[in-house]
């Protein structure tokens, strides 16, 4: 026998007066989400909110794809994971030393040196890196730097190139996706501001990290350029969604 259905969401449709603009007499509608909590005289409708963009893709998608519904049971949330969505996955990868391979005229060269901070957005598989300073958890408020790396665009896109990008975004993907641009290999800079300095050549970049490689700790916010946005300004870029 299957189990008792058990109302937890309600969905109501508002009617607004004619659209701005609009001669042909149509309403504007607007949906509400509520969540149904039980009372004395059986289930209620509580308070609800205006269902957004990223409420009604959500939904979609776990009507459309119930495979995709997150598991039932107990689940540990990864420590550097700051916000996701059915359509998005934001994380942070701390500084540490890491290896850059790259390509040049001298042939296939190998870098170790300690980056900074990297905040990571994935949206739809499409694939965004910006920089942090410091050694703590970025916040809303944290201001963000361009990565000082390789096949990064101007707009903190990553040039994937023919990557084979992960087929999921979710939590278990984090280090496949961190490994679409970190286990590549460089061959040029995307863009001139990789680093503070104006015009940040490929070769440049390349000799800068050279440098760095016998640091034990990353280089602070003068060595890199701003992105002139903080984190929950960068997100609002990417997903359209308000701050």
């Amino acid at each position: 026998m299957t189990d008792e259905l058990q109302p937890t969401m309600a969905l109501l449709v508002h009617t607004a007066g004619n659209m701005q603009g609009d001669s042909s007499g149509a309403r504007q509608l607007v949906l509400t989400m509520h969540d149904i909590v039980r009372g004395t005289n059986g289930p209620m409708l509580n308070a609800g909110r205006i269902l957004s963009h990223a409420d009604a893709q959500e939904l979609g998608s776990r009507l459309l794809t119930p495979g995709t519904a997150r598991r039932a049971g107990i689940q540990l949330v990864p420590e550097v994971l700051l916000r996701e969505t059915n359509t998005g996955l934001t994380w942070f990868r701390p500084a540490q030393r890491t290896h850059q391979h790259w390509r040049t005229e001298g042939g296939r060269e190998v870098i170790d040196a300690v980056i900074p901070g990297l905040v990571f957005h994935v949206e739809n598989g499409v694939l965004h890196v910006a920089a942090y300073a410091g050694a703590e958890r970025p916040a809303l408020n944290t201001p963000l730097y361009h990565a000082p790396i390789g096949n990064v665009h101007d707009d903190t896109l990553v040039c994937t190139g023919n990557a084979t990008l992960p087929r999921q975004q979710d939590q278990e993907s984090i280090r496949s996706w961190e490994r679409v641009l970190l286990a590549t290999n460089f061959s040029h800079i995307n863009h001139p501001r990789t680093l503070a300095a104006k015009d940040t050549s490929t070769e440049q970049l390349i000799a800068f990290w050279k440098k760095r490689k016998r640091y034990t700790t990353p280089p602070d916010a003068r060595f890199l350029h701003p992105l002139r946005k903080t984190l929950s300004a960068w997100l609002t870029t990417l997903t359209g969604e308000d701050e």
